[in-house]
């Protein structure tokens, strides 16, 4: 998960696209964590406006970086004005809400073909097996493709095929030692 640049958002240079409302609610928790509200001062949990343009739904900050309040429109008019517009997808954690049935998922416990979704709970096929899982949250959600429209690759666990629509990126620790070693020359650490 990329780190989110609130700073740059405060100034109304970008527009942020939530294409599901799991992704609206997500993001608007966040800005409401940070003080956000929309104009007005309604509270940024009471409402989404996320039916006004759904899966084209993006927000957007006052253009003034001292108050903290959001705006909504639909994406082509961010475009049509030539604002920046990112993708909430790529700053957010993979849920559950957003697995759909034919996905493939790499989670701590090995890889996964999402079979069904049905209140709530999740059933996934893996080696032959068929595991319930009500909360995949909790299973470590590492990487997921999308949907395979080839019947060739359906349980063809590679992920063969499918395009990449999230992928986890662990930050791994090293100390400078293990760094140069891995470079195969010394390193020297410098404040940037």
């Amino acid at each position: 998960m990329k780190a989110f640049d609130w700073e740059k958002f405060k100034l109304g240079e970008i527009a942020v696209h939530c294409d599901t409302e799991v992704k609206a609610n997500e993001f608007l928790k966040q800005a409401y964590e940070l003080g956000f509200t929309w104009s007005g001062a309604e509270s940024l949990l009471e409402e989404n406006y996320y039916s006004s343009h759904e899966n084209e739904t993006c927000y957007r900050a006052w253009d003034d970086s001292c108050v903290k309040e959001l705006t909504y429109q639909r994406m082509s008019y961010y475009q049509k004005n030539n604002y920046q517009i990112i993708e909430w997808s790529d700053y957010m954690e993979f849920a559950k809400e957003d697995l759909k049935v034919g996905m493939l998922v790499e989670t701590e416990f090995g890889m996964s073909l999402v079979m069904n979704y049905k209140y709530g709970k999740v059933l996934l096929y893996r080696s032959r097996a068929f595991t319930k899982w009500g909360n995949v949250e909790s299973c470590g959600i590492k990487k997921v493709w999308d949907i395979c429209e080839d019947p060739v690759y359906v349980f063809d666990f590679s992920g063969c095929g499918r395009n990449v629509i999230y992928d986890r990126t662990q930050t791994k620790e090293m100390t400078v030692e293990e760094v140069s070693k891995a470079l195969g020359y010394d390193v020297k650490i410098v404040k940037g």
